[in-house]
């Protein structure tokens, strides 16, 4: 079997990690909703406008503040966590039943073995291919992030392929993940579609407060300069329609990456979670779920995963159990 994995040049990849790609790819991903792009220039301007007409220097100053300050905001952030980032070159090798990581830096060199049991879920992105390494407990790790455009040696299709049926093969019946969630107690089936994500994105967006007084401001500001000025009256009402119809033009934005999804949620046989999706299947710890909204038309909940993660129950599309069954395990 040893042999076998070494001569197949899919059992192994090389890549590397530096600063600046973490730190460009953090950007993309904040600047791909475009509301992010536009709020921050089009405060500015508006603030520009105000002091320039006369008609308020301070609401002016303080909106050209809040501009600049959302402009250089992601930059800030990303610019303090990046020095944790180190750059290195990583080497992944499939053995018979682990996974074997070398990690090589500047100063030094580490080398860790991840059991196939003990990895819940591969996911990927746009950008990266991150694997969900698990504690024998069931507690979430930090992922391990492949970036897909820093491939230096191997290709990464077929390696993840490969790791796949690896984790099929070597991670046991009783370790096995699908098995472990499958064979225990169904607790909540669900499914949720195009229409019922567009009601829950636009009853998410209506809910928070803030939206509604940014709404409620701007038409105030246009109510009041329409007297003075025309123009900067008009410049606040079409703020305002932004703001109203946002959600309808972001859900449209996000439409064609929906897809119907039929998702299950058990107790496992170990007293985990099990989350199995058209996307994934994940095994998690009770206490990192976090019910974050509960209305009349959805329940919201969070996880140490943020992505390929069902984070929403429509609750008019329960298709077998209770929702309070649900909420009582967690």
């Amino acid at each position: 079997m040893e042999k076998r994995l070494e001569k197949n040049t899919n059992n192994k990849i090389v890549y590397n990690i530096k600063k600046k790609d973490v730190y460009t790819k953090a950007l993309k991903q904040f600047y791909e909703n475009k509301i992010q792009i536009l709020l921050g220039p089009g405060l500015i301007l508006i603030g520009f406008i105000l002091r320039h007409m006369n008609f308020s220097t301070f609401l002016g100053s303080l909106l050209m503040g809040f501009g600049v300050f959302y402009v250089i905001f992601p930059y800030a952030i990303l610019t303090t966590n990046i020095i944790r980032v180190k750059n290195k070159t990583i080497t992944m090798k499939l053995e018979e039943k682990s996974l074997i990581i070398k990690e090589e830096m500047e100063k030094k060199e580490e080398k860790n073995k991840l059991h196939y049991k003990n990895i819940s879920a591969i996911n990927e992105d746009k950008y990266y291919v991150r694997i969900v390494p698990i504690t024998k407990n069931g507690e979430i790790l930090k992922e391990i992030l492949i970036p897909k455009d820093r491939i230096l040696q191997g290709n990464l299709s077929e390696f993840i392929d490969t790791l796949n049926d690896n984790i099929q093969k070597h991670g046991g019946m009783e370790n096995n993940l699908e098995n472990q969630c499958k064979n225990g107690r169904e607790i909540l089936s669900y499914s949720i579609n195009k229409e019922e994500y567009k009601k829950i994105y636009i009853k998410e967006y209506y809910s928070k407060k803030s939206n509604i007084a940014y709404i409620a401001i701007l038409g105030v500001m246009a109510i009041m300069s329409i007297k003075i000025n025309i123009a900067i009256s008009i410049a606040f009402i079409g703020l305002c329609i932004f703001y109203v119809f946002y959600p309808y033009v972001g859900y449209l934005l996000k439409a064609n990456n929906i897809v119907e999804e039929n998702v299950l949620i058990s107790l496992c046989s170990d007293g985990n979670i099990g989350i199995l999706s058209g996307k994934s299947v994940i095994k998690l710890n009770k206490n990192s779920i976090n019910i974050t909204e509960n209305n009349d038309v959805y329940i919201k909940f969070e996880t140490p995963l943020k992505d390929n993660i069902p984070a929403y129950i429509p609750k008019k599309h329960i298709n077998m159990g209770e929702i309070d069954n649900f909420l009582k395990l967690l």
